[in-house]
């Protein structure tokens, strides 16, 4: 038989001819027979890159000698596709099996970015694409939101100045605007107690140290304050103590109010154990007596004798002096004695002793001690002159009436000086006696 050509589908292969063979009608696999010559053509084994898809060698593709790895086919007849670790055209990167979402080069073959919503491990801390801001939880350098990074977390913070932040700057360390009540001291606060600030604890709602004189009485400390009102006579005295009767403070109208307040509740004294004043009976004795009284205290029993049977109740005595004793110091009365002295009738003659002292009286002592005005002579022993001193003229103690002695008088008709001290006479002369309500 002639020998015969066949058109090979391998395009790029070197025929191999061998010696003329019988013309088996099924050749062994890998050869053809050539109807020309009944000659047997050996076919090379098939390959990648030789043009022809092979299904058996696993090919997705062939494309011959435009095989490439940035081509549509690749040098190992792999479909181009991302993730096969092969940079193609579309694709910005392409690191095969490390592809991935939280990786430099992502499952689409696209090169991580701060803002495409995937977070890159190591290196983003967060990543909400379009949603990062310096507002939100995510920032746009993809860092989580922190107290202290420089960045207004809305909604949650309330201020951030980065490092600045500091319980003693205007943004606290937690990020919280500086507030009096948030338990750091800020500039202009005197304390910062937090939640245990309180208008009657040591440091009050405004921050400030709890004072005497704040006005904010301070709960087991202070008894009351009223601020700029606090007063030694007001009801809250300037130590923060509300004034009491037998505190030695008059408390006028503003508090509770006191007539008089001599440091004491006793009675008798001439400020009642309620603090109102007490009034003392004053009477010009309706008797008349010489200069020869019997001493000091003769004179004294003869005022009480009188008083008693017009029934005035309480110790009386003469005002009288003799050597070195004088009405302030035999009455028993302090110079601040607040006690008002009366007379029967009940004008006030003086308010207190010192009043009485002045040398000015408030009325004449000229009603009698059944508070009968007092008629006839008006003159009375006193051997004192009208500011309670002792004149020495004094019928050598009221002991003697004989002319020769003198004693000094007042006069009942007057209010001024001459009420003690009105003149001289000799102790036979007869007189009246001023006797006054004393301390008991």
């Amino acid at each position: 038989m002639p020998g015969s050509r066949t058109t090979l589908p391998h395009t790029a292969l070197t025929l191999l001819l061998t010696a003329p063979l019988s013309c088996a009608p099924d050749p062994p696999e890998g050869q053809v027979t050539d109807p020309h010559g009944c000659r047997t053509i050996i076919l090379p084994a098939p390959f990648c890159g030789d043009g022809v898809l092979d299904d058996d060698l696993g090919e997705e593709c062939d494309d011959g000698p435009q095989n490439a790895d940035n081509a549509p086919c690749t040098s190992d007849c792999k479909a181009a596709a991302c993730g096969d670790g092969h940079l193609q055209a579309g694709e910005e990167c392409d690191d095969g099996p490390l592809n991935a979402d939280n990786a430099p080069c992502t499952s689409d073959c696209k090169t991580y970015t701060c803002g495409d919503g995937l977070v890159l491990a190591g290196m983003e801390q967060c990543d909400y694409g379009d949603g990062n801001a310096d507002g939100g939880s995510c920032t746009p350098e993809c860092l989580l939101n922190e107290c202290g990074d420089g960045f207004l977390y809305v909604g949650v913070e309330e201020c951030d100045d980065g490092p600045k932040n500091a319980n003693d700057a205007p943004c606290t360390s937690d990020c919280k605007a500086a507030a009096c009540g948030d338990g750091h001291l800020q500039a202009g606060e005197e304390c910062d107690h937090g939640p245990f600030n309180a208008d009657g604890g040591f440091c009050t709602a405004s921050c400030k140290t709890a004072t005497c004189g704040d006005g904010l009485p301070l709960g087991g400390i202070e008894e009351c304050d009223d601020g700029d009102d606090n007063s030694p006579d007001a009801a809250c005295t300037p130590a923060c103590e509300h004034t009491t009767c037998g505190d030695g403070i008059i408390n006028t109208p503003g508090g509770v109010l006191e007539e008089c307040d001599d440091g004491n509740t006793l009675p008798g004294d001439g400020c009642s154990p309620t603090c109102t004043i007490e009034f003392y009976t004053v009477f010009v004795t309706s008797s008349y007596f010489t200069g020869n009284l019997g001493g000091l205290s003769s004179a004294d029993a003869q005022c009480q004798s009188l008083a008693a049977s017009a029934g005035h109740a309480g110790t009386f005595r003469a005002w009288l002096s003799a050597g070195s004793d004088k009405p302030a110091n035999r009455f028993g009365l302090p110079a601040d004695f607040p006690g008002h002295f009366v007379l029967p009738d009940g004008t006030v003659i003086a308010r207190g002793f010192a009043d009485l002292l002045d040398g000015d009286l408030e009325a004449p002592i000229n009603v009698f001690e059944d508070a009968q005005p007092a008629l006839g002579s008006n003159t009375v022993w006193t051997g004192t002159d009208e500011y309670g001193n002792p004149t020495s003229i004094e019928c050598n103690g009221w002991t003697s009436s004989p002319s020769g002695y003198y004693g000094r008088r007042g006069q009942t008709s007057s209010k001024i000086a001459s009420w003690a001290s009105y003149d001289d006479k000799p102790c036979n002369y007869s007189a009246r006696l001023y006797c006054f309500q004393v301390a008991p």
